[in-house]
């Protein structure tokens, strides 16, 4: 199946503010860090970040299934002119096959399983960010959790990932649901 390249790449968006002109700076998904340098005059940072969304399960062409989409959050971060800013956009989990669990997509997101006979989960979505220096993961200015990948398909909603966290330092993802030897995913922890 193919994706539309908006469903797989994941914006992060930072808005200037306090400045007489507003700037509008855009990330999407490269599978490694990025960099943002505040411009001289700017004391504060709008930022809208999404978590990637979760990997299918490997019955996805047989049945329905659905995998977690990332969190969303937007907050306001209180900068210096100059600071560099390191901006991780999370991966899209990958697909289960037939002989293994999706790959967890860049920046944290969780490996599915091998389940039973045919039937693999898909993998979790990463979590994006914003840090500061020295932009270790306790250096999170802000963080929006990865969906869960979608668990083996019994019929129904019985497959889907959890949603990813959505909120600074506070709700964690949902769980995903399933039956049988696998389940979905659970969504990232923001």
């Amino acid at each position: 199946k193919t994706y539309n390249s908006l469903k797989v790449l994941l914006i992060l968006l930072l808005g200037v503010h306090y400045s007489s002109v507003a700037q509008t700076t855009t990330f999407s998904y490269t599978g490694g860090a990025q960099t943002y340098t505040v411009p001289a005059g700017v004391s504060a940072v709008t930022v809208l970040v999404q978590g990637a969304e979760g990997g299918l399960n490997s019955d996805e062409p047989d049945f329905s299934d659905v995998a977690g989409k990332g969190g969303c959050v937007r907050a306001i971060i209180a900068v210096t002119p100059g600071q560099v800013l390191q901006v991780n956009v999370g991966g899209r989990g990958r697909n289960g096959t037939a002989t293994a669990g999706g790959a967890g997509g860049f920046n944290g997101g969780g490996n599915g399983s091998y389940g039973v006979s045919t039937y693999s989960g898909g993998g979790g979505g990463g979590a994006s960010d914003v840090r500061s220096f020295p932009y270790a993961p306790g250096d999170r200015l802000v963080v929006a959790g990865g969906g869960g990948g979608a668990g083996l398909q019994c019929g129904g909603d019985l497959d889907r990932g959890g949603n990813g966290g959505a909120n600074i330092g506070g709700t964690t993802g949902e769980d995903g649901v399933g039956c049988g030897a696998t389940t979905g995913g659970g969504g990232g922890v923001s």
